[in-house]
Order: C-alpha cells, then structure tokens, then sequence
C-alpha cells in the first residue's frame, strides 16, 4: 500500500522541523534575520557555502608540496598543464581527491 504523496511530505517537514528550527535560532544569535531579507536565496547559498567555481590559478597559488617538491619541480609543472585544461567537474574532483572537501 503506497503512501499519499501528500503525507509523505508532511513527514519529511516534520522530521527536519527541529533541527531547521535549531539552525535558524542558532544563526539568528549572530545574523539579524532583518538583514537576511535583502538577499535572494541565490546570494545567501553564495555567502554561505562559496563560490561553486574553482579558480584554478587560486587553486595553483595555494597548493601545499612536499617530499621536496616545488611549484618549479619538473613533475609538478607537468601536473599544472594537463590540469590547466580541466573543466570544473575535473577540478572539482581533484580538489575533492587531494583534500577531502
């Protein structure tokens, strides 16, 4: 027997009712929920979790090496050239790949 759509829903809000609560009275102790009206949710995603594209040349600038290896290393030049032609999905992933986030 299938679930109404309708109370499928109504259980979902419900289950995430407390914490969305929790988040919301945790944020307003330091952000005026006033100020948060004159950004569109579209800004607010931007504000909170970032910018979705990788700068590759931050991403570059801001590589730590080891085991005796520099930006000028031969190995790590090689590196940046295939991966300067990456697109963002292949940045994505190797951002993930190298750091876990």
């Amino acid at each position: 027997m299938a679930i109404p759509v309708a109370e499928t829903d109504q259980q979902l809000m419900n289950s995430i009712e407390g914490p969305v609560n929790a988040f919301k009275q945790g944020s307003h102790r330091f952000v005026d929920p006033g100020y948060l009206k004159i950004f569109s949710v579209a800004e607010l995603d931007k504000l909170i979790a970032g910018d979705p594209a990788i700068d590759f040349d931050d991403f570059k600038a801001n590589t730590h090496y080891e085991g005796g290896y520099t930006i000028e290393s031969e190995q790590i030049v090689w590196f940046w050239e295939i991966v300067k032609d990456y697109d963002q999905e292949n940045l994505s992933a190797l951002l993930f790949f190298g750091t876990g986030l």
